[in-house]
């Protein structure tokens, strides 16, 4: 019995000693990527965002702060409306030959790009080129869907009068984000930060969050992140469950769940034509391709964490559903995806995934030579 007490004793002690000897190899670790092997972190403003009752949320006027990402560090200014745009007179809206007014969600805003790079901007530096007098209005926003952006078109275009408007369909969370937004549009401020209603914010969302802080856990996601293995894994977890609706979109056949998605945002486009429509205004849909449309690796990503096979998706499913809608409307449709999909790694920020420079450089005149024609032929 005591030989038991002294085993059960030294196995306690052994156990202590272990955890002890973790612990210190954990810190050491910590502190040392810390030091040498620093990550540059996202950063953002706090107190830059109001809550809104009918977007949820928009950017306050007259703010000026800084954004970091690992790629670039970019500084964002708002106008009187909390547009990352000038202010305008109602002196220059009314004597501009052309007035163009841009939707959509970080893209069209710019993340991580300067004001004067965002393709937006280019479209306005392209037309002015070419004598025809032009305003820009850059109103989008990260984190907007098309619900969202039907809204702010409803807002401001009794104030700018625009020719065209220009709706900017980020096909990585367009539907996704109407899905949220239909959920639960509620948010709110947390020490100045913009954070999405408890409805949206699942377990996961938290111990990630929480974790995020931890350069160990930064630099593990940064090695399983293009793992098949680890999204084999992801795969095997979800099985028998519902896709993230990021790739139930690319799926050949649709479910009534995915199908009900897309529908609602379908509805929210033809509300907005119908109401550009009755205004006279030009409709204008550009499609921003998601990574996995244009990169094969990506795709085969894709299908492993939703435990499928490559053949059970068509990753130009909702390229194909715009054109069909577009062409049922009479709305012209500028697609993007055949120009980036040429060389992704020169048009995209490699870690974030949004445009970098050269992105926003050719997004802008390809805009510009798709519709200069049209433009030329509208008379103020």
């Amino acid at each position: 019995m005591r030989k038991i007490k002294i085993i059960k004793k030294e196995l306690a002690i052994n156990i202590l000693l272990l955890t002890f000897v973790l612990l210190i190899l954990f810190i050491g670790t910590e502190i040392i990527l810390r030091v040498f092997f620093p990550i540059p972190t996202y950063a953002e403003k706090p107190y830059s965002y109001q809550l809104d009752p009918e977007l949820g949320y928009k950017l306050l006027p007259y703010v000026k702060y800084e954004v970091q990402q690992p790629e670039s560090s970019v500084i964002v200014e708002t106008n009187k409306y909390g547009f990352r745009d000038k202010d305008y007179s109602m002196n220059e809206i009314d004597n501009t030959d052309f007035l163009i007014l841009g939707l959509g969600d970080s893209f069209t805003f710019g993340a991580y790009v300067e004001e004067n790079e965002t393709f937006l901007n280019i479209l306005e530096e392209e037309l002015n080129k070419q004598n025809v007098n032009s305003i820009v209005v850059n109103a989008g926003l990260g984190g907007y869907g098309i619900i969202q952006e039907h809204r702010v078109a409803k807002k401001y275009v009794p104030i700018f009068k625009p020719d065209i408007v220009v709706l900017n369909y980020f096909i990585g969370n367009d539907i996704r984000d109407d899905h949220n937004f239909n959920k639960s549009d509620e948010w709110f401020l947390v020490d100045g930060y913009l954070v999405a209603s408890e409805s949206r914010r699942n377990i996961f969302y938290k111990i990630n969050k929480n974790l995020n802080h931890l350069y160990i856990y930064k630099y593990i996601k940064r090695i399983l992140s293009g793992n098949p293995i680890a999204y084999k894994i992801v795969g095997l977890i979800r099985k028998n469950k519902r896709l993230t609706i990021d790739y139930d979109q690319f799926t050949k056949e649709y479910s009534p769940e995915m199908n009900e998605d897309w529908l609602r945002t379908r509805n929210e486009l033809e509300q907005l034509n119908n109401y550009l429509k009755s205004k006279n205004i030009i409709f204008v849909i550009v499609i921003i391709p998601s990574q996995p449309q244009i990169n094969e690796d990506v795709q085969k990503l894709v299908a492993l964490s939703s435990n499928m096979e490559l053949d059970d998706f068509d990753f130009r499913k909702v390229n194909k559903l715009l054109e069909e809608f577009c062409n049922e409307n009479d709305i012209i449709l500028i697609d993007t995806t055949s120009f980036m999909e040429e060389d992704p790694v020169r048009y995209y920020f490699k870690l974030d995934g949004h445009w970098n420079r050269e992105g926003h450089k050719l997004a802008g005149k390809i805009i510009f030579n798709q519709i200069i024609n049209k433009i030329q032929n509208v008379k103020k």
